[in-house]
């Protein structure tokens, strides 16, 4: 099983993990996205804790995370790390016209 966390103590050196950074564009109604980074060994440094610029390649949030998910349990990565700092996660909503 996957765990995503937002604590990057849980993550060991030698382990391996994936980030999802999430963010929101600025602009009226702009969806909320992540971006993946993967792998990566702990520990985690803190160049990596560091929120992103977007890039405009970004995926929407909840379905970044349930393919970092799948990916990560394909892969034997058992941690992604969540960085938030806007707290918007819990905002996302699921894009409805794309589904697997």
């Amino acid at each position: 099983m996957v765990d995503v966390i937002i604590n990057e103590a849980l993550i060991e050196a030698g382990e391996r993990y994936f980030i999802a950074y999430v963010a929101r564009p600025k602009g009226v109604g702009a969806q909320i996205v992540a971006d993946l980074e993967m792998d990566l060994t702990g520990p985690v440094t803190a160049e990596l804790m560091a929120p992103r610029k977007l890039s405009g390649f970004e995926f929407p949030a909840l379905e970044l995370i349930e393919r970092a998910r799948r990916t990560a349990a394909e892969n034997g990565v058992r941690k992604i790390l969540l960085i938030d700092p806007q707290g918007l996660v819990p905002l996302s909503k699921v894009n409805r016209a794309n589904r697997d």
